[in-house]
């Protein structure tokens, strides 16, 4: 120490520091050194690195202080890089994130750029509460804007609202005899969350209209004043003016055409005068991550899912799921197919062959010897990069081993070491062929560049060492390859032994393993949405390496759990109340309950009194569902159509022989099909049998479930693979028929 030198290799101590050579770790920051650790490689301190700088573990080309940048970032360890668009892993940024350039994104110009909140006038403002009032589903927590507060679900069914006092911010039942969101036309939400199709009084009507035949009607011509379509003859109030069926035309003010979620050709259809997505809607809902038909949501305009583009609108990128069009990336889930996220930007994936520095970087998912791989290539004496083979794995030559597997022989050329030799030409350089096999000739102690040339069989940083000596950060050749099973870190040339198997680094951490099928000996990250070391709470990983802080959907939540206000919430048992199907243990929400089927047979229902959460007959003489016309449920899942006097018939209807039938002629007034001589009742007139089309409203045809011919049969107006449907269900992956899920429009498996 002290000697002048040019570089570390003429000094004893290895380390050459401004043109002396000096002690081992005396290398600062500012200092010209030769001899320490290069950038890329684990430091503790700026002493050990040639650069004088050690930042995020590692020896870095500087400072790299600030808390968007980092020096580990994966493909470019080593050199300080901007981290990724939308993170924030010091919390350097606040309520904002990363901007992708080094800096924090601030002022913001998308919620992307937010933490779990929204970006309102340049500023990040955290998601408000449910119950707290908003003008937009991007200002609240939960992703849900309803009746002007923040909701815990779009809340776009019938006779249901987030602003009922007491349960502001939860979608609860609309008060009996009130309509706060005017989908009853003339009539009052009752019990149940629907609207009342009879009526014994005015009293039972909304303000301006009558109750007349036992059907509330509004009393006013076409061009009278009014606030609603109730007080209509019409049914139907445009612009403050009563007018006919059929006039409410796109941006129109328009009450009592059909409600939102319903089945709609045209903007005329609908009492909101907006049709989008095939059913009439809330609002205008443009853009290629909202729509207003998603299952569970039909009518409100709500956002598409995290990670969809069904639109193909977001360009390479997909949406963030609060209605928008990611600007950026975090993780390869936020791209596109065929795509990559690579410093924020989505990217095309590389092709086999191609250079690649991960998995994520391959179209084949498989990252091999530097290029992108047909597959994941870890097996003894196989290779990706092979000439004249590159981007497929081979095996390698015979008499190589380019990846020093075999120790002091050579591969075979058919995926194997050569175990044997019978002379010193068949085994490496320095190494003889001793008793039949090939071993290294170095003792302990002697220099050597791999383990083929130690008796001992492995090389640890330059020197022979006893096996079972290489220990993690060591340099070792001769120890088991990455991808191989182990025991301790002492059996790996890596000195990492982690998930059974010798790996590439350390691999700590929930969402991370190295004994991914296909990826064996590669740290790589645990799928999206799986946590199978149960370290994520009540989340899931993330499909980085990391676990999720919140939710945007049900995948993103641990078993047992579905995503509500961005928070995983425990599923509901049979019985409970529930809104969305996603809601319950066992997969069904019918009735307003959880449920333990679908429950759409006829005479069939979730929530009778004893039997709440089980799917079970109706009582006899009842008939919740109006699925039996005139008359009532018998009790045995089935009507009864016969009857000995009016009393078993429903009001409106008469026991004419032996049958109960409506009285109404066609052109009367009705509620329901039960009050038609015809037994239907289409858009609020009795009609004749078999006029029912797809659209529009009708009672008294079969209720979904039952078989059906033709869309005239069905009340829905729809007729799906050999029933009554809810809907058009003409996709390719859906049915109508499914066991146990008849009448309700269901995925494949």
């Amino acid at each position: 120490n002290g000697s002048g030198c040019v570089s570390g290799a003429e000094c004893a101590s290895g380390l050459c520091v401004n043109g002396a050579c000096a002690a081992v770790g005396s290398c600062i920051p500012g200092a010209t050194c030769s001899g320490a650790r290069g950038n890329g490689l684990a430091c503790g301190s700026g002493a050990d690195c040639v650069s004088g700088f050690c930042a995020d573990g590692v020896c870095c080309n500087g400072a790299c202080g600030g808390g968007c940048e980092a020096c580990n970032l994966a493909g470019d360890v080593g050199g300080c890089a901007p981290r990724q668009a939308g993170t924030d892993v010091e919390g350097a940024c606040g309520t904002a994130t990363c901007s992708g350039s080094g800096s924090c994104a601030a002022p913001c110009t998308s919620d992307a750029q937010c933490e779990g909140g929204a970006c309102m006038d340049g500023a990040c403002e955290a998601g408000r509460a449910q119950g707290s009032a908003c003008t937009a589903s991007a200002q609240c927590k939960s992703g849900f804007c309803a009746d002007a507060v923040c909701c815990d679900v779009a809340c776009s069914g019938t006779c249901m609202a987030c602003n009922v006092p007491g349960s502001e911010g939860s979608c609860a039942p609309a008060a009996p005899g009130t309509d706060p969101g005017n989908e009853c036309g003339a009539a009052l939400c009752v019990a149940g969350s629907r609207c009342d199709a009879s009526c014994a009084s005015d009293a039972e009507c909304e303000p301006g209209a009558s109750c007349q035949g036992g059907t509330c009607a509004g009393t006013e011509p076409n061009g009278s004043g009014c606030a609603s379509g109730a007080e209509c003859a019409s049914g139907l109030c445009v612009n403050g003016a009563c007018a006919p069926a059929g006039s409410c035309t796109a941006g129109a003010t328009c009450s009592g055409a059909k409600g939102n979620g319903v089945a709609c050709g045209a903007a005329a259809d609908c009492a909101s005068g907006v049709c989008a997505d095939g059913v009439c809607c809330s609002g205008a809902c443009d853009g290629p991550c909202v729509a207003c038909n998603l299952p569970g949501l039909e009518g409100g305009c709500s956002a598409r899912p995290a990670g969809t583009d069904a639109e193909h609108g977001c360009g390479t990128f997909t949406c963030d799921g609060a209605g928008s069009c990611l600007a950026g990336c975090r993780a390869d889930g936020d791209c596109g197919p065929g795509t990559h996220c690579a410093g924020g930007a989505c990217v095309p994936d590389r092709w086999q062959g191609q250079a690649c520095a991960r998995n994520g970087d391959c179209a084949s998912g498989s990252c091999a010897d530097g290029v992108c791989c047909d597959k994941a290539c870890t097996g003894t004496c196989m290779a990706c990069n092979a000439p004249g083979r590159v981007g497929s794995c081979t095996a390698v030559a015979a008499s190589t081993d380019p990846g020093n597997e075999c120790g002091a022989s050579f591969c075979t050329g058919t995926q194997s070491c050569d175990a044997t030799c019978s002379g010193e030409p068949e085994c490496k350089a320095t190494a003889d062929c001793q008793g039949g096999t090939c071993a290294g000739t170095e003792p302990n102690g002697s220099g050597c560049a791999s383990g083929a040339e130690c008796a001992s069989g492995l090389c640890v940083n330059g020197a022979c060492a006893p096996a079972g000596s290489c220990t993690s950060g060591a340099t070792c050749s001769g120890a088991k390859g990455n991808g191989l099973s182990c025991a301790a870190g002492a059996d790996c040339a890596s000195g990492v032994c982690a998930d059974g198997v010798c790996c590439s680094g350390a691999c700590h951490g929930a969402c991370v393993a190295c004994n991914l099928p296909g990826l064996e000996g590669g740290c790589s990250a645990r799928p999206a949405g799986t946590d199978a070391e149960d370290g994520c709470g009540t989340f899931s990983c993330d499909g980085a390496g990391s676990c999720l802080a919140g939710c945007r959907g049900d995948g993103d939540c641990e078993a047992g759990r579905y995503c509500s206000g961005g928070q995983c919430l425990a599923e509901r048992a049979n019985g409970e109340a529930c809104v969305l199907a996603a809601q319950c243990a066992s997969g069904f929400c019918a009735d307003g309950v959880c449920c333990n089927a679908g429950c759409t047979g006829t005479c069939m229902a979730c929530n009778v009194a004893g039997r709440k959460g089980a799917c079970a007959p109706v009582a006899p003489g009842m008939d919740p569902g109006n699925e039996c016309g005139a008359s009532a449920c018998g009790g045995a899942n089935a009507c009864n159509f016969t009857c000995a006097s009016g009393a078993e018939c429903k009001t409106a209807a008469a026991c004419s022989g032996g049958a109960c039938v409506g009285t109404e002629p066609n052109g009367s007034g009705c509620a329901t099909g039960a009050e038609c001589a015809s037994g239907l009742c289409v858009n609020g007139a009795c009609v004749t049998a078999g006029s029912c089309t797809a659209g529009v409203k009708c009672s008294g045809a079969k209720g979904n479930g039952g078989s059906c011919v033709a869309a005239s049969d069905c009340a829905s107006g729809f007729c799906a693979d050999g029933v009554c449907c809810n809907g058009a269900c003409g996709g390719a992956c859906e049915a109508c028929n499914l066991p146990g899920l008849e009448g309700g429009c269901s995925p494949r498996p």
